[in-house]
């Protein structure tokens, strides 16, 4: 396949370790904590994550940016499915 490429003129693509940042494929607690789809209130969140209402909503808030997470009617929040939408892993 190579000697093909080679002929063609393309240049062979080349994977270099360490360019992926690793916390691009965690999941946060808060996140692996909610049932996609499942909608959830602020006070049931704080309860299975033990965190403060400050660290909580901050977590919230982020997740809610990087499109993993929506706020819904009354203030609760949805884990969102992102391969659903085309955005990567749930």
């Amino acid at each position: 396949m190579e000697d093909v490429l080679h002929a063609l003129g393309w240049a062979i693509p080349t994977c270099r370790a360490g360019l992926v940042d690793s916390k691009l494929f965690k999941i946060s607690m808060l996140e692996s904590s909610m049932a996609v789809g499942e909608v959830y209130t602020p006070d049931e969140l704080a309860t299975r994550t033990g965190l403060s209402a400050g660290g909580l909503l901050a977590e919230l808030g982020s997740l809610e940016m990087s499109g993993s997470v929506t706020r819904v009617a009354g203030g609760d929040f949805v884990r969102i499915d992102k391969s659903a939408i085309g955005g990567g892993n749930a």
